[in-house]
């Protein structure tokens, strides 16, 4: 491929349109549909998974989905805990904790792990399971399940 020396130019080609503003690299744009995707943020759990939509940092989703439980347990406090999370309650070794100021909830994950993965897939399954959809639309929260 021959090299592009300035001044030479192919009078055959095709302009090229000048690039506009710069957008953030979290925020997209489908020019063809002239659809706007917000950006998100996605806490996955494998088979299942929360996003947020309209956040862009892992930490202020983290912030939000505590505020989200703590909301839940205040109409749905068996449910949760009959599931394995619990708020403001004292971590045990088979837990993991997610905190907020003075806010926390425990997830109940198992002895043989210790990421967040098990935690997010049963905060997701619980949620998709009990009557809460006003709120996590109120939140912009969206659940997903992997088939």
């Amino acid at each position: 491929m021959p090299k592009k020396v300035p001044g030479i130019f192919n009078p055959f080609a095709k302009k090229k349109k000048p690039k506009k503003n710069p957008k953030s690299s979290l925020e997209e744009v489908n020019e063809a549909e002239g659809i706007y995707v917000p950006p998100s943020v996605t806490l996955d759990g494998d088979s299942y998974g929360i996003t947020f939509i309209g956040l862009d940092d892992p930490k202020d989703a983290a912030s939000k989905l505590v505020k989200l439980i703590v909301e839940i347990n205040k109409t749905h406090p068996e449910e949760l805990n009959r599931r394995g999370i619990y708020v403001n309650k004292k971590c045990e070794p088979d837990e993991l904790l997610l905190k907020d100021g003075d806010e926390s909830i425990t997830v109940y994950v198992g002895n043989d792990t210790q990421t967040e993965i098990p935690a997010y897939r049963r905060i997701a399954h619980t949620l998709l399971s009990i009557p809460v959809r006003e709120l996590l639309v109120e939140n912009q929260v969206s659940l997903y399940e992997r088939g």
